[in-house]
């Protein structure tokens, strides 16, 4: 059977409550958080006053007015932290769950008949989320091959068994790879505050709502879409070439020159290939890209499941 479940161990979840939560979330983020519900999760970002993008977040309602924001480890305290001083005034509580929450990346050509033979219960579009009890998942993208578990393993380890017994365990570079195929940007620490959401295609893959209203850092991101072209784009890159180390926030550059094209977003590396999501400028779509340095590493650039325009 073609699907493969991993624990994702680099991905944290804040937990929040209170009678205010959904209209503070609805003036700090990108989303529309009206159209959060019991079924439907909603994927969208954190930005600064300078439209720079904080960090990039799941976002699911749970049981009894709680809702949870799965995010990277690593940048999880200073998005604790910038939400918190915006929460001040609101009846917004963040809850310090256990470590019983858990989540989990589901993938595969078979993974929608797993997920609903599992959960007893039918999943269908970006989105969408289905559970048993606190045993959580959504559907991240258009074709239904990739989904996200968010559970508490003290109240679903039957469920989490049947997953581990039925589908190919993988790893947590697995899923990043196939993240990264998705075109889907994800924000640590090397890349927070340091791009404007354009050049990252959170505004081509469903991260922004431009009719929502205002938003910390709305001005200047709805500034760029409709006065302005993005400088750079993010695309999905391959090397077979070993040897140098890639890392995220490192140059992209045209071949044999010391003029940069771009910067490395997202790496996945594995024994026979490297992955990346790079963002680079429109002149570079045609040249010969070079990771890390000018004769680093080539950057072949392959297709994204959504149309990438300038």
């Amino acid at each position: 059977m073609d699907t493969s479940f991993t624990l994702l161990k680099n991905e944290a979840l804040i937990f929040l409550e209170g009678d205010d939560t959904h209209s503070f979330l609805q003036g700090q983020s990108t989303c529309d958080i009206r159209l959060l519900s019991q079924n439907l999760s909603l994927q969208g970002l954190f930005c600064t006053p300078k439209g720079r993008v904080l960090s990039d977040f799941l976002l699911l309602d749970l049981e009894n007015s709680r809702v949870a924001l799965r995010l990277k480890k690593e940048i999880e305290e200073v998005t604790r932290l910038n939400l918190k001083k915006y929460a001040a005034f609101s009846q917004v509580k963040f809850i310090e769950e256990s470590t019983d929450w858990q989540v989990a990346g589901c993938w595969g050509k078979d993974a929608k008949d797993v997920i609903q033979r599992l959960m007893k219960k039918d999943i269908n579009g970006k989105g969408v989320k289905i559970h048993t009890r606190d045993f959580h998942v959504i559907q991240i993208d258009e074709q239904g091959e990739h989904f996200e578990c968010i559970f508490s393993s003290k109240t679903s380890s039957e469920l989490l068994k049947d997953f581990l017994e039925t589908c190919h365990e993988s790893d947590e570079i697995g899923w990043e790879q196939e993240i990264i195929k998705l075109g889907t940007s994800r924000l640590d620490l090397t890349s927070s505050e340091e791009h404007v959401p354009q050049v990252l295609n959170y505004d081509l893959n469903g991260f922004i709502s431009f009719e929502k209203g205002c938003y910390t850092g709305q001005e200047i991101i709805a500034r760029l879409k409709y006065r302005g072209t993005p400088k750079r784009r993010c695309f999905f890159a391959t090397s077979e070439e070993r040897g140098v180390l890639i890392v995220p926030g490192s140059n992209v550059y045209f071949a044999d020159t010391d003029n940069i094209a771009g910067v490395i977003i997202n790496v996945a590396s594995t024994s026979q290939a490297i992955t990346s999501l790079i963002s680079i400028s429109e002149k570079a779509l045609n040249a010969e890209l070079r990771a890390s340095n000018p004769t680093g590493p080539k950057l072949t650039l392959e297709r994204l499941p959504y149309e990438v325009v300038f």
